[in-house]
């Protein structure tokens, strides 16, 4: 089967194609944000990038710097729109499957050809891309795009029944992790004995809300201050913060969000964690939650519109930040989780066992072959998949 892949260059879309490498399928990616350069991370898929302009030209940067108006000039009759590109792809490819990777980011944008052809479309959910609407209608264009998709992929069970409510009349494919499945280092995965960091993921942009985590800190009790502190994909609101306001902890280390760090660097500290605390008004089933699950570091974690809970008994197998802006609430959550070695020894061996089992990358690459083989074949419903 032919399959055109639809999305911005993403580490979950990479890791989510690369199990399809050996399955049979001819895979083409467009890169809806065409960044000209061909990834390494997929050799062996074909990759359509450089198609913005019409004529590659030479010393562009220079222009834009040195000759502005002459350079928006140049751009405007040497853009391509992503409607044109992609008709382009489709008539070279002629594809049997068309996968779009979120909504807004690369279905919407190209509705208008979307529903000028038959082939079949997929979509998959990540993040917040469904939850926005769970409040509000979706624009025009959204709706049009749910009702165009054939096929339905979330990362939690909350967003197959928020796409139907908000137009999606497909069939749903099921609930997987957005990027396919992780591969867990197990050698990694320390003893509740030899942790001693609180990790926090540190995006703070108006949805992440990793600030309020660190005034929670301040607020932690000092039994627990011997402790390391890890912020890794930190904004610079938070580089900010932790120098405005040092954090009383043995150490404090920050990771940029700008900077390259290696999903195995992110998983390699996890399994060294006690806690992993993510705090967003706004998500899907957050990746960093199941891999911090499935490295044995204790889960505190916010639950928009409930979908962590999917994931995480409260009180049991990890701990839910009930308001994402309530930093003295943050706080107790903190203390009761660093508190309860008993639970949090227990968390360790269920949840690693649990997420080994139901997000192992090996064991979902089977599970994502037969997906798409079940549409080549006959295109019935493939089967619900349960994460629980």
């Amino acid at each position: 089967m032919k399959i055109l892949m639809i999305a911005i260059p993403n580490h979950h879309f990479f890791q989510w194609t690369s199990q399809l490498r050996d399955s049979g399928h001819e895979v083409t990616w467009f890169d809806i944000n065409d960044d000209e350069v061909q990834s390494a991370r997929i050799p062996w898929v074909r990759q359509v990038k450089k198609w913005r302009r019409l004529l590659p030209l030479p010393f562009r940067h220079r222009f834009r710097r040195h000759l502005p108006l002459l350079s928006q000039w140049i751009e405007k009759h040497n853009h391509v729109t992503p409607d044109k590109a992609i008709r382009k792809t489709m008539e070279e490819v002629q594809p049997d499957l068309i996968h779009c990777f979120e909504m807004d980011l690369s279905g919407v944008p190209l509705i208008d050809v979307l529903e000028e052809v038959s082939v079949p479309v997929v979509y998959s959910s990540w993040g917040s891309d469904l939850y926005q609407l769970e409040n509000r209608r979706p624009s025009t264009n959204q709706q049009r795009f749910l009702g165009r998709a054939d096929y339905l992929i979330t990362d939690c069970a909350r967003d197959h029944f928020i796409a139907e409510r908000a137009g999606f009349a497909g069939r749903f494919l099921g609930v997987f992790p957005a990027n396919g499945g992780i591969d867990f280092p197990l050698e990694a995965n320390l003893p509740i004995s030899d942790r001693s960091v609180i990790m926090v993921k540190g995006y703070d942009d108006g949805i992440g809300k990793a600030v309020n985590v660190l005034k929670a800190l301040q607020e932690v009790s000092p039994t627990h201050r011997r402790m390391s502190v890890c912020v890794y994909a930190a904004d610079d609101t938070v580089f900010s913060y932790c120098q405005e306001h040092p954090l009383p902890f043995s150490d404090t280390i920050l990771y940029s969000r700008y900077r390259t760090i290696s999903n195995q660097e992110i998983l390699s500290l996890m399994g060294r964690s006690l806690v992993h605390i993510g705090n967003s008004a706004s998500d899907g089933m957050p990746n960093a939650l199941l891999e911090a699950m499935g490295m044995g570091a204790f889960p505190v974690q916010s639950n928009p519109g409930g979908a962590t809970a999917e994931m995480v008994q409260d009180g049991v197998n990890g701990l839910l930040i009930p308001d994402p802006d309530d930093i003295s609430a943050i706080a107790q959550t903190i203390d009761d989780a660093l508190c309860n070695r008993y639970r949090l020894e227990k968390a360790r061996e269920s949840n690693t066992t649990r997420l080994a089992a139901t997000h192992g990358r090996n064991k979902l690459a089977g599970e994502m072959q037969s997906l798409y083989n079940a549409i080549e074949k006959n295109g019935v419903l493939f089967p619900h998949r349960h994460t629980s």
